[in-house]
C-alpha cells in the first residue's frame, strides 16, 4: 500500500495491538475485537486517492464491516475535493497533520522534584488510565470504557516489550505523561509571563503572578460579559446533538462538585464553559473566553474545598437558562453562577494578597517599557 507515515505508523501500532487488518483493492479494513468501542480501532481505510468522494459507497462499506457499531469511523489517504458529499451523509472531515523526523531530540533536564521512567507498574498503568480519562474522554460513558481497555492494550504492548510508554513522575504520583516538547512549554511561559500571568526572577525562576483584589474582580467582569455574549449565541444556533451534550456534561460536573479531589471537577467545568463558547460558533469570542479562563487554571494551586452551601445543580441551571430559549433568562445566570466563583476566588486567595501589598519586588524577562 502506497500510504504515507502516519498511517502506516497507525496500522502498525493496531497491529501490535491485536487488531485484525483486512487488505482489499482500494480499501483497508480494521477490526479490534478487545475494543469494539474504540472507534480507530475499528474503521474503514480508503487507499484509493481517486475514490474519496464516494461517500455513500465508503458509508455502505463500513456498514456492512461493522453492523453492530454505534459509530461510523472512514479514513482518508487524501483530503475529499468536495467535502459536502461527506457532509450529507452525516460526517464531519478533520483533517491531521503528521510530523516526521530522521533524528532524535535534544535531551532537555527534568525539573528538579520529578523523575521520567516508563510505565510499568499496575498502579502506573491505573493512574495513566485516570489521567487520560480526565484529559480526553467525554460525558459519554464509552469513552470512559475506551480508556480503560486502550490501557489494558497499552501494558500488554508494554510488557511484551514491543513499545514502552514513559511518564513524569512526583514520588510516587504521576504528573504527566510525555507527549509535549519544552520549546512549546517554554514559549507558552513566555506568553503568559508577556500577559501578566506569570513572574521571573533571574536565577530562581518563574513563578504564578501575585494577584490583586482588582486583577480578580476585573477578570470576572470581562469574562461575565464575554460568557453572557457567548450563552446568547448558544442559545440561538447550538444543535440537538450539542443541546444533549451540554446537558450531560453539566450534570456530570454537578456529580463530581462534592468531591474532595478537585483536579477532575476543575478541569470538567471549563470544559463546560468551553463547549459552551464553542456552540457559539465564534472563534474570537471563544479564544478571549480561553484567556480569561487561563486565570482559573493558575489559581487552581489556591482551590477550595466543596462547601455545603454550594447548590448541587448550578451547572445544570446555568446550561437549563441557556438552552430554555429565554433570552432574558440568560444575563442573569450567567452572572449568577460566576459570582459563586467570584466570590470564592477572593476568599481563598485572600492570604495571597497580602502578599501582594507587602511591596515585593516583581521580576520579568519581558520588558513592558516603551520608550526610553
Amino acid at each position: 500500500m502506497d500510504l504515507h507515515l502516519g498511517w502506516h505508523t497507525d496500522l502498525a501500532v493496531l497491529r501490535l495491538a491485536g487488531s485484525r487488518i483486512e487488505q482489499h483493492a482500494d480499501h483497508v479494513v480494521v477490526r479490534t475485537p478487545t475494543n469494539p468501542t474504540y472507534h480507530w480501532g475499528n474503521f474503514v481505510l480508503v487507499t484509493d486517492p481517486e475514490a474519496v468522494d464516494d461517500a455513500e459507497r465508503w458509508v455502505g462499506v463500513f456498514e456492512r464491516a461493522f453492523p453492530e457499531a454505534a459509530h461510523r469511523s472512514i479514513g482518508l489517504v487524501s483530503e475529499p475535493t468536495d467535502e459536502q458529499t461527506w457532509q450529507a451523509q452525516g460526517f464531519e472531515v478533520e483533517k491531521d497533520d503528521v510530523l516526521a523526523t530522521d533524528s532524535c531530540p535534544t535531551p532537555t533536564p527534568v525539573p528538579g522534584g520529578y523523575l521520567v521512567r516508563r510505565l510499568e507498574t499496575a498502579e502506573d498503568w491505573d493512574q495513566s488510565c485516570g489521567l487520560r480519562i480526565v484529559e480526553f474522554a467525554d460525558e459519554q460513558g464509552y469513552e470512559i470504557e475506551f480508556e480503560r481497555r486502550s490501557t489494558e492494550v497499552r501494558a500488554s504492548m508494554s510488557e511484551r516489550g514491543h513499545v514502552a510508554w514513559f511518564g513524569a513522575f512526583h514520588g510516587d504520583r504521576l504528573a504527566a505523561e510525555l507527549g509535549m516538547s519544552f520549546l512549546p512549554v517554554t514559549e507558552a511561559l513566555l506568553r503568559l509571563e508577556f500577559e501578566g500571568l506569570l513572574e521571573s526572577r533571574p536565577r530562581a525562576g518563574t513563578r504564578v503572578r501575585i494577584p490583586s483584589p482588582e486583577d480578580v474582580e476585573g477578570n470576572y467582569v470581562v469574562r461575565q460579559a464575554l460568557e453572557t455574549e457567548a450563552a446568547m449565541l448558544c442559545s440561538q444556533i447550538a444543535t440537538p446533538a450539542e443541546r444533549s451534550e451540554l446537558r450531560r456534561l453539566a450534570a456530570r460536573v454537578d456529580a463530581l462538585a462534592t468531591k474532595s479531589d478537585r483536579s477532575m471537577y476543575l478541569t470538567l467545568h471549563l470544559k463546560l464553559h468551553q463547549r459552551i463558547a464553542e456552540c457559539a460558533r465564534c472563534d474570537a469570542l471563544r479564544h478571549a473566553i480561553e484567556k480569561t479562563h487561563a486565570l482559573a487554571l493558575i489559581w487552581f494551586c489556591a482551590m477550595r474545598r466543596p462547601s455545603v452551601a454550594d447548590r448541587p445543580l448550578r451547572n445544570q441551571d446555568l446550561v437549563n437558562a441557556i438552552l430554555s430559549g429565554e433570552a432574558a433568562r440568560i444575563p442573569g445566570a450567567v452572572r449568577e453562577h460566576l459570582e459563586v466563583g467570584r466570590r470564592h476566588t477572593l476568599q481563598v486567595l485572600e492570604p495571597y494578597f497580602r502578599l501582594h501589598t507587602a511591596g515585593t519586588r516583581r521580576f520579568s524577562r519581558v520588558s513592558r517599557n516603551v520608550g526610553s
